[in-house]
Order: C-alpha cells, then sequence, then structure tokens
C-alpha cells in the first residue's frame, strides 16, 4: 500500500514507479485505451455489429473495431456505395457503406451470432422457431430453393435478413441494419 511520504517504510514501493502501473490501469478502467474483443462475442442485431451501428460514420466504426476499414483490393472509396471489411480481426464480417456512413452488416461466416443466437449454418427451421409469425420470407431473386427471411424492428426501418440456400435450407448469409439489406445484388 501507498502511504504519505513521511509514513513510507523503505519496503514501500516508490510513488514514482507506482504512478505509471496506476495510471495505465485506470485508463483501462476508464475505457480510455482501447479493448480488444472477439468477434465471438459481438451479436448481429437489426441496428448492425456489436457497437457499430447503421448510420455511424466510418470513422466511428473503425473506432469501435479496433481497426481500419479497407474495399476490396485497397482501392479508394466509391462515395455513393462500396463495401468495407475489417484489416484484422472480425473474420466474415463486411459492412455496407452509403455516402461514407454504414448501411448494414454483412455476415458471410459461422461463428458470429445474432441477438436471437441464429448463425451462418444455422437451419431454417431454427430461424423460423425463434422468430414465428415475425419472419417476412420471400422467394430468393435467382434460386427458386432459397429464400430471404426478413425480421423487422416495429419501425421497419432496421432489420436482420437471412439469407437461406441449398437442399438443407440452411443461413448462408445474414444482414443487419437498414433497408439496404433488402438488396439482392450489393450495391445495385
Amino acid at each position: 500500500p501507498l502511504r504519505h511520504p513521511a509514513h513510507r517504510s523503505s519496503n514501500d514501493p516508490k510513488p514514482s514507479t507506482m504512478t505509471p502501473r496506476i495510471l495505465s490501469s485506470l485508463a483501462l478502467v476508464a475505457g480510455l485505451l482501447p479493448i480488444a474483443t472477439s468477434a465471438a462475442e459481438w451479436r448481429v442485431t437489426a441496428t448492425g455489429y456489436g457497437p457499430v451501428q447503421a448510420g455511424m460514420s466510418v470513422k466511428q466504426a473503425e473506432r469501435h473495431l479496433g481497426t481500419r476499414l479497407h474495399t476490396h483490393e485497397n482501392r479508394p472509396l466509391d462515395n455513393d456505395c462500396d463495401f468495407l471489411w475489417p484489416e484484422s480481426g472480425h473474420p466474415g464480417v463486411s459492412f455496407m457503406v452509403e455516402d461514407e456512413l454504414i448501411s448494414h452488416v454483412q455476415i458471410e461466416a459461422p461463428g458470429i451470432a445474432t441477438d436471437k443466437g441464429i448463425r451462418v449454418g444455422d437451419t431454417a427451421e431454427s430461424v423460423r422457431q425463434r422468430y414465428g409469425r415475425a419472419l417476412d420470407i420471400q422467394r430468393h431473386k435467382y434460386d427458386e430453393a432459397a429464400f430471404y427471411y426478413y425480421a423487422w424492428k416495429s419501425n421497419g426501418q432496421l432489420g436482420i435478413k437471412y439469407v437461406v440456400t441449398g437442399a438443407e435450407g440452411k443461413v448462408s448469409e445474414i444482414h443487419g441494419g437498414g433497408p439496404t439489406i433488402m438488396r439482392v445484388e450489393g450495391c445495385s
């Protein structure tokens, strides 16, 4: 323990050696230093992915992710509409960006769950069981055996889309965010 300088014994650590450790601990506790979290801890919701929300700027998203976002092959960002991927961490995650704002998140790899616990690779039946009548099920635009399962928030402007494909009817993609989740050809 630290004591007033007048009451210190020769065994007490010097305040000058303790101060940096105390300050760095306080900074971590206060959230002043970025703390990396596992992508498995974050959830996809109708508003986005973990703390990255639809409507947020790319810079804000990068701060939350703790990594830079980049375009395919690091080409310049198309300000009208583009996709961005985290430089590190968060495998299988990408973000649609319009006018330099996040419009939705797209998940294409297993391991990342929605707020209902559904992951890429889960069955269509598990999606139907968790949402019941709240699902809006639509046939896939190009594949007659595939479907889009939409779960909209009450305002109808934010939702989650499950792309269900294959003979087994499994979730192949999950999208969460604004109305752009309804697009089937990316930015088109």
